[in-house]
């Protein structure tokens, strides 16, 4: 049933947090071209939360704007080419997203 496998995603929250950071800690991503200033986060709810944790871990370490898109008008600069754009969504079919993307 859902709410068991909520359930059981909730009790395993620490470890799942515990494993995450050790994970995290490990990894070397490549650099981002110097011609890269933006970043473009579009996510919905907990696809979202992803960008929100990215924004405040780079806020002091990175160069890099970190902008979050949850729905609405795309900013006009979203095309730029010194925009990263990243799209997020667990499902694989968020509407708001996919339009996003188009």
């Amino acid at each position: 049933m859902h709410s068991d496998r909520i359930r059981g995603n909730l009790e395993t929250l620490p470890n799942q947090v515990e494993e995450g950071l050790k994970l995290g800690r490990g990894l070397r991503p490549g650099a981002i071209p110097e011609d890269i200033s933006r970043v473009l986060f579009c996510g919905m709810g907990g696809s979202g939360i992803s960008g929100e944790i990215l924004k405040a871990l780079a806020a002091d370490r990175t160069r890099l704007v970190f902008e979050l898109y949850q729905g609405g008008a795309i900013p006009g600069w979203a095309d730029a080419p010194e925009t990263l754009l990243i799209f997020s969504s667990y499902s694989g079919g968020t509407g708001e997203i996919l339009d996003a993307f188009h």
